[in-house]
């Protein structure tokens, strides 16, 4: 949310083999700024169980001269 975006970043979720170092797209946003995708997925975390992935989506936001202002009901879980 600071700073320069040369090229758009945090619209994807990866899953990286460990054994492999192969890494493949789990969540991707190709429309980045338009409604109906994952806008700015952040913090996956497995259940306790480990058979659920939950991902926070920040949803869509415009920045503008340092103030934040994010558009209603873009976020979700």
């Amino acid at each position: 949310m600071t700073g320069l975006r040369p090229q758009p970043r945090g619209y994807r979720i990866v899953r990286v083999n460990p054994e492999t170092g192969q890494i493949r797209d789990l969540l991707v946003n190709k429309t980045p700024g338009k409604k109906g995708g994952s806008e700015q997925p952040i913090a996956p975390r497995f259940s306790p169980d480990g058979k659920e992935l939950y991902i926070v989506d920040f949803g869509v936001m415009e920045v503008a001269k340092g103030v934040i202002y994010p558009y209603a009901e873009t976020g979700a879980v």
